[in-house]
């Protein structure tokens, strides 16, 4: 049993560590020589060995790590029990560093929107990956997305916005797949530092994805299955953190919390993007449209940052930022509408994992779960 001495740093009933002989589907990929396996709750995790316990020892990274695979796993087992996923690989790898390092292992994405400044869209009509760094410098009639797992993008954000385009730069990390060459989401550094909202909002975010796709067999629709995944994801926070830690916890307060700030940026974009298109799609001139545009961006940043938290305030609303969030809240009223009609989330997951794919009968499907049990005609699913 290796580094059994340091489990002291938590119950010994809830985790144990042992060295990684045993063969798994996906898990392990980590390449180091010492690779071991966490045990909690029915989920497997592994780590590096060094990386878990540096030299010198840092008893606090340690605790810290522990911490936050003892929460996983919780939530892991919450996502089996009550919402009736099946085990994925997502946040089941501990890699540090930084995001440059992570891409190297296909633990992260690089994402640019580059957005024309009259245009914007749900969701980006031209899109390309990037295979190996180069130097993109494609003219752009339409609103693009550009994705790569080796560019971080950088020089193309800068040469996009000197020719005066919105722009949007962001790092996402891969969700599982069952390819053996995508781990799924790593836990990280910067994941084990995030609000424990988020450590048990992301997990089942991501989770749910997989099952969506690869175990009920949808296809990826962003402005459905990132709605879908947001609504369950943050409504899985409140509903894991009443049960856990109840409802005058301080975690159960900050998931109510962040559950309401998401419906808020939900009607936010959603009603900024249907004013900035009917603006786009006027018959002005050109100086005009920008006043215009320039005035609009300058409300809806002050409305923006008003209600943000601090570590989320910006300095200015943009084209590309708002697409950025359309497909996360697109339907996520919609999905929100069936949430409050059957707030129990194992019969909420029952509905909303049957959303069709087209959204012409997404919409549909979700009104029609609008309605409480008690005043519907039609059975459940």
């Amino acid at each position: 049993m290796r580094c059994k001495s340091l489990l002291a740093l938590i119950p010994a009933a809830i985790i144990s560590a042992a060295d990684t002989n045993a063969e798994a589907v996906t898990l392990p990929t980590l390449t180091c020589e010492d690779v071991f396996t966490i045990s909690a709750h029915g989920t497997d995790f592994y780590a590096c060995h060094e990386d878990v316990f540096p030299s010198p020892a840092d008893s606090y990274h340690t605790r810290r790590f522990y911490e936050t695979i003892d929460l996983i796993s919780r939530v892991k087992l919450y996502g089996r029990k009550e919402l009736g996923f099946q085990e994925t690989a997502n946040y089941r790898e501990y890699r540090p560093g930084a995001a440059d390092e992570l891409a190297e292992n296909d633990s992260v994405s690089y994402m640019l929107y580059i957005i024309p400044k009259f245009q914007i869209t749900i969701e980006p009509e031209r899109s390309r990956y990037i295979a190996l760094p180069i130097e993109y410098r494609n003219d752009v009639t339409e609103t693009t997305i550009l994705y790569s797992r080796r560019d971080n993008f950088e020089d193309e954000e800068a040469y996009y916005r000197a020719e005066g385009f919105d722009v949007f730069r962001r790092v996402v990390v891969n969700f599982s797949s069952t390819s053996s060459s995508r781990p799924g989401c790593s836990i990280t550094d910067e994941f084990m530092k995030d609000p424990i909202a988020r450590q048990i909002m992301t997990p089942i975010h991501e989770d749910w994805h997989f099952n969506r796709m690869q175990v009920w067999g949808h296809i990826y629709i962003p402005r459905i299955e990132e709605s879908l995944a947001s609504l369950v994801g943050f409504a899985g926070t409140v509903d894991f953190s009443e049960i856990e830690f109840g409802t005058n916890s301080k975690p159960y307060e900050q998931t109510v919390e962040v559950l309401n700030k998401w419906k808020w940026r939900a009607d936010f974009t959603v009603g900024y993007y249907e004013e900035l298109s009917a603006l786009y799609a006027m018959d002005i001139p050109e100086e005009e449209m920008e006043e215009r545009k320039r005035e609009f961006m300058i409300r809806a940043t002050r409305e923006w940052n008003a209600m943000a938290d601090a570590d989320r305030k910006i300095k200015s609303i943009s084209n590309a930022t708002l697409m950025r969030d359309l497909p996360y809240t697109w339907f996520f009223e919609r999905a929100y509408s069936v949430y409050e009609a059957h707030p129990d989330m194992r019969e909420l997951v029952r509905i909303l994992k049957d959303t069709p794919d087209d959204e012409e009968q997404a919409i549909e499907y979700l009104e029609r779960f609008s309605t409480p049990n008690e005043e519907r005609q039609q059975p459940l699913p």
